[in-house]
């Protein structure tokens, strides 16, 4: 049985799922990977947000300026 690709917000709706209610560093530096992946997938900082249940300005910050980003 073929599975469908997996994109980085589906990543990070199964991880923002399973993580603690206080992360520790390690979480939060896969959220930051996985952040940074839908971002290179083309996934808008409020999607990115909404997606993970987190701040748009934690993710904005994260990401850095928009042109900077590519």
């Amino acid at each position: 049985m073929d599975t469908p690709p997996t994109t980085a917000l589906d990543r990070l709706s199964a991880l923002a799922a399973d993580l603690p209610g206080v992360p520790g560093p390690g979480e939060l530096e896969r959220v930051a990977a996985v952040v940074r992946a839908a971002a290179h997938e083309g996934a808008l900082p409020d999607e990115i947000a909404a997606v993970g249940h987190l701040s748009v300005r934690w993710v904005e910050a994260l990401l850095g300026d928009p042109p900077a980003r590519g």
